[in-house]
């Protein structure tokens, strides 16, 4: 489903994810690379969004977050079978392994690929993480869409 990509895609433009969840407060260069990289992508910049995605990776592999946008710039360029995309998710679920926005993504990316199972199972551990987490009200679309892709997935 093309309208479910580009959906998410609009949607990460327009929802705040909060501060950087890097855990090294002091680390500007890290944030700072991280918010350019998510402007860039949100304006459609996705060659700029990379490049500046991938040097905050260098200075912080340790962050989730990092990885998630990452994943979240080769969907955006990326055609089937999307395996750098699904490589920085799931590096994002290595390193958070309630990373509920990352799980959404992954379904939505199975469902691209009309994995009905693989969707199924991301968008089911995406509402569960959010369920654990509390759905906070930037969060709300984002487990709306899960809520969506299980809907459809889950057979």
């Amino acid at each position: 489903m093309k309208n479910i990509v580009i959906y998410t895609l609009i949607l990460s433009g327009l929802l705040l994810i909060g501060s950087c969840s890097s855990g090294k407060k002091g680390n500007a260069d890290f944030n700072k690379l991280l918010e350019q990289g998510r402007a860039k992508l949100n304006s459609g910049d996705f060659t700029g969004a990379l490049a500046d995605l991938n040097q905050a990776e260098k200075l912080n592999n340790k962050s989730a977050e990092v990885y998630y946008w990452i994943g979240r710039a080769y969907m955006a360029t990326e055609s089937a079978p999307y395996s750098k995309t699904l490589e920085n998710y799931n590096k994002a679920i290595s390193l958070n392994s309630d990373y509920a926005w990352a799980y959404c993504s992954i379904a939505t990316v199975y469902d691209q690929l009309k994995d009905q199972g693989k969707a199924c199972e991301a968008a089911t551990k995406s509402m569960a993480a959010f369920e654990k987490q509390g759905i906070k009200p930037e969060d709300q679309m984002i487990y709306k869409q899960a809520e969506m892709l299980k809907q459809e997935n889950c057979k």
